[in-house]
């Protein structure tokens, strides 16, 4: 029975850490060339980052969205996009508004049902 327990341990692990890949390689967009010119200045930062979030957020019909950068521990650029509630209007404020990551418990219960029917 313990060695039961390891295992699906083990695939538990194993299935979380294939989860956490798969999302990090899909969350990674690819932006033109011309984009991923460095930038020295914030201001620079934050018209590039402008222009790339609010790009996406129209294209993948995305509400909203918060941003906030931290370099050495002090907040360099702090923004927010579109909107926190669409019924009420309420723009995003990056200091108050969160959002949901998603229902991702829903992989780890099927996953264990599915071993289960195993």
């Amino acid at each position: 029975m313990n060695r039961y327990k390891e295992s699906l341990k083990w695939k538990l692990l194993t299935g979380l850490t294939l989860f956490c890949c798969i999302v990090m390689i899909l969350t990674i967009n690819p932006v033109a060339a011309s984009q991923t010119a460095a930038v020295d200045d914030v201001e620079g930062l934050k018209e590039f980052l402008n222009s790339a979030i609010t790009t996406q957020l129209e294209e993948n019909n995305i509400a909203g969205a918060a941003l906030s950068i931290v370099k050495d521990g002090e907040v360099i650029l702090s923004e927010g996009y579109g909107f926190a509630d669409l019924e009420k209007r309420t723009s995003v404020d990056p200091k108050t508004t969160l959002f949901r990551p998603g229902s991702v418990s829903k992989l780890f219960t099927w996953t264990a049902v599915m071993q289960l029917v195993e």
